[in-house]
């Protein structure tokens, strides 16, 4: 009877470690399975917050222009024919804070100049191209400003000054007034100064550098109504500060000080009939009167008074 009891007991024991046995080895499996899976899902989490975050920083534009006359800060370039000019700027945000520098953008982008008129010629119509890589800031309470490297070519040849691409660096300097004068008002001022590097746009002697000043007050005319429309009044004088804007004979010369002076009116409106998966599209319309100085009219013909209209529509992302 002691024996059976014994040999009970010693069964009993090695069943129950058996099982014992048999839950650590399920329960380390499962382990094993489960917390690189919930390790894995969360390093996806990760991921995707990565590329969520990615997306939000980097942000665009997509325009199309048409214009009756191309300038180029002063300088005139077709005024007979089509003159579409698309462009696409794009932006990947790289810091925003509360104070000292607010927000940094890496930037970069094209612009196209499509003739079909003279400027057009038998090498095509696509008469110019500029890209441009940068950064731009925003810092203090009101101020923006940035710096960035130009280069314009003239893939059909069209353009002499572009005979070989030129090249420059700007630099820009703006301040935020709203509020200041009026809730409803402020001129939103820019000074650009941009020193030719390699070339020149006025296919003269020497490298320039150039100068504006530029304002653009706006006023959100759906106050006034239901009708959805801004308008702007962009003004802009255009100067050399030594050599960009040359007299055009042979060996230039006779830099002028003034290149021009331009202002008109823009309203732009958002294209709502446009299906909503296409994106926030806006179309605009302009006027604007451009006065030449010296050198730059007798690049125009003579004529130092020109009016030109434009048109386009562009969307952000």
């Amino acid at each position: 009877m002691r024996g059976q009891l014994l040999r009970l007991g010693v069964d009993y024991c090695c069943t129950a470690a058996i099982r014992g046995f048999h839950s650590t080895m399920h329960k380390t499996i499962l382990v094993t399975l489960f917390v690189p899976g919930l390790l894995f899902a969360q390093q996806n989490a990760s991921f995707q917050e990565r590329v969520d975050a990615r997306a939000g920083a980097i942000s665009g534009r997509l325009g199309f222009d048409m214009t009756s006359q191309y300038f180029f800060r002063g300088l005139q370039q077709e005024n007979q024919g089509i003159i579409v000019q698309p462009s696409l700027d794009l932006a990947m945000n790289m810091h925003e804070g509360d104070r000292g520098i607010r927000n940094l953008d890496v930037v970069t982008g094209i612009r196209e100049s499509l003739h079909d008129g003279p400027t057009g010629g038998a090498g095509g119509i696509w008469y110019e191209s500029q890209f441009y890589l940068g950064v731009t800031a925003e810092f203090g309470e009101r101020f923006r400003g940035g710096v960035r490297y130009n280069t314009y070519s003239s893939p059909n040849g069209g353009a002499p000054a572009l005979g070989r691409p030129v090249q420059e660096l700007q630099f820009q300097l703006g301040f935020d007034d709203a509020g200041i004068f009026s809730q409803d008002f402020s001129l939103n001022p820019m000074v650009t100064i941009a020193a030719e590097l390699v070339g020149q746009r006025d296919a003269g002697a020497d490298r320039g550098i150039y100068a504006e000043v530029a304002v653009e007050p706006s006023w959100d005319l759906s106050q006034m109504g239901d009708s959805s429309l801004t308008l702007s009044v962009p003004a802009r004088i255009g100067m050399s500060l030594g050599d960009y804007y040359e007299r055009p004979t042979v060996g230039g010369g006779g830099d002028d000080f003034v290149g021009f002076f331009q202002a008109g009116g823009v309203l732009t409106a958002p294209l709502n009939f446009l299906p909503a998966r296409m994106g926030p599209w806006t179309g605009h319309v302009g006027l604007h009167a451009l006065f030449l100085g010296n050198n730059t009219d007798r690049r125009n013909g003579g004529d130092e008074f020109e009016v030109f209209f434009e048109f386009g529509m562009a969307t952000t992302f």
